[in-house]
């Protein structure tokens, strides 16, 4: 019965060895899947601030369009004018 105990005892000690193992292995786990999470915050967050950037970007270019349009309508309307003007003439 002794001899059994130690034999049990034994294979328990073994089982420890490898959840301790396995415990460690889970650690490194864990913290490389901080370490992605952590890069990949990071990136979104560089991602936000280039997407804001182009937005910015695009609505500066929607005012120079909506500028130039102006223009373009204003001489547009010139245009009729002095073309009316010279068939009058």
């Amino acid at each position: 019965m002794n001899v059994e105990l130690r034999l049990k005892a034994a294979d328990l000690d073994k089982e420890i060895e490898v959840l301790k193992l396995q415990k460690q292995d889970n650690w490194r786990e864990i913290a490389k899947l901080k370490e992605l999470n952590e890069q990949r915050v990071r990136e979104a967050a560089d991602q936000a601030d280039r997407l804001k950037a182009l937005d910015y970007d695009m609505s500066r270019v929607h005012l120079r369009i909506d500028d130039t349009q102006k223009v373009i309508d204003g001489r547009s309307y010139d245009l009729r004018n002095k073309q009316l003007l010279l068939e009058d003439v």
